[in-house]
Formats: structure tokens, sequence, C-alpha cells
């Protein structure tokens, strides 16, 4: 069977360097920001306007593909979405995604969380959250034709550094400080070394609507991933049981042949 290229959409800082590495370590060549043997992991694609990197779907689209959606915890996103550069904005707001004016960074952040991700469900065909990467990000694989367990995914994760792609690392790496404006620097440097954690009261206080719709949006979110992963334990054990119950009559029709 053909394998098909997996093509992993969200927002910015929801772990996507993270579950490439990740892919990676399991001998799935997924690349980040960038397309590799098997598919790309990368925020850009969420939309169809054209990234700074040149990566966009005309790459993805020559070969058959599945699109999966990571979303990682609004109240750990929305700061650390704080420290984007200048490029990233541009791109974001080029995007066309959303018209509303934001009141401050902390609110720009919020927006797009919420219809950055809004959008990626509805071109996704898998979904799962980064908390609970594994096993929720299973069954895309699979369809995609690559055989990994959880196993597989819990062995990668032994085998990868606790830090990935995290806000330290940024800060810490000599390519991305040049790359950096100072004023981003200093943002990001704050965010790895005295991080923000905002409540829900926060973000309500900021602008409640769109706190009430991140809010709802994430938990029914979750409420549907569980759902399904769910709903597939339950076909496992119903086959199992089906098939239990079969073996057992037939032993039974055996014993009273006999």
């Amino acid at each position: 069977m053909q394998k098909k290229r997996v093509v992993i959409i969200g927002t910015g800082r929801s772990g996507t360097s993270y579950t490439s590495k990740l892919l990676r370590e399991c001998g799935i060549d997924v690349g980040h920001e960038a397309l590799g043997r098997d598919g790309a992991s990368s925020w850009y694609l969420t939309t169809d306007f054209e990234a700074f990197d040149g990566l966009d779907w005309a790459d993805i689209e020559s070969q058959p593909y599945l699109v999966g959606q990571q979303i990682r915890h609004p109240l750990k996103t929305i700061p650390s979405l704080m420290t984007f550069n200048k490029r990233s904005q541009d791109f974001i707001r080029r995007s066309g995604v959303h018209d509303v004016k934001p009141k401050s960074r902390f609110h720009e952040a919020m927006l797009h969380w919420y219809h950055w991700n809004r959008m990626a469900f509805d071109r996704a065909d898998f979904h799962w959250t980064l908390e609970g990467l594994k096993p929720e990000i299973l069954p895309i694989l699979n369809a995609a034709g690559h055989a990994v367990d959880s196993d597989d995914l819990g062995q990668g994760m032994d085998r990868l550094s606790a830090v990935v792609n995290s806000s330290k690392t940024r800060v810490l790496s000599l390519k991305r400080a040049i790359n950096t404006s100072p004023m981003v620097y200093l943002r990001r440097v704050r965010q790895a070394y005295f991080p923000m954690n905002p409540t829900w009261e926060d973000l309500r206080h900021v602008d409640r609507q769109l706190a009430m719709d991140i809010e709802r949006f994430y938990t029914e979110y979750k409420a549907s991933v569980r759902f399904r992963q769910g709903l597939d334990s339950l076909d496992a054990k119903t086959n199992q049981r089906k098939k239990n119950i079969v073996e057992g009559a037939y032993v039974r029709e055996a014993n009273t042949s006999m």
C-alpha cells in the first residue's frame, strides 16, 4: 500500500517541532516547516497563503496526504505566542484569517489561537492534543500506512531531550538571537525564565466573549478527541468480546459432539 503524507497543522507554539522530531525518532520523516519524505509539520500550512519560507500546499499536493490538527492548551500557548517575531506576525495579518483589531499583544495572541485553530479544525481529517499526543496521534499515522503503536511513540519520547524547541532553546540559540529584534528577544527571555501563567479570568479580563469562545472550543475539542479515542477502544473490546463468544460457542459445540 502506498503511504500517504502526514501534514500537521495548528497554531505556532503548539508543539509542531516536538512532534516532527518525535516522528523522525519513530522512522517517519515529517519535516518541521519543511517537506520531509513522509510529510510536513507547520503552522503556516493552516492557510493557503504562501509562507515566507517557501513551503506551501503546492509542495504537499503532489502525493496523497492526510491532514491532522495538533492543539496545545490555550493557557500555555497564548503567552508563548506573544514572543512571535515581526515576520510571523506579518504573515498572520496578511493571511486575513480575521479582521478584528487587537487591543494589545496579549489580545492578538488570543485572536490568533482561536481563529487559527478554528480554521485548522475545518481543514484537518484527524485531531489530537499535544498533551495527549500518545496515543491520540496514532489514527492518522496508521491511516497513512505507518505501522507504529503507543510503545513506539513512548520509546521515541524517551529518546528525545526533555526540551525541544522550547522557550529556553529559542533564547539560547545564537542564530535565532542574531535574527531577532532586541524587543522580541527580551520578551523571549522573560517567557523562558519568568513565564507568564495566565488564568481563564485573565483572558476574560482582556476580552470576555473571546475568552469564553476559546475555553468552549478547547473543551469541546478535547471531549471530541476523547470520544473518538474511547470509541476506538470500545470497538476493539467489542470485537474481542464477539471473538471470545464465537470461540466459546465453537468449543462448546465441539465438546457436545464428542
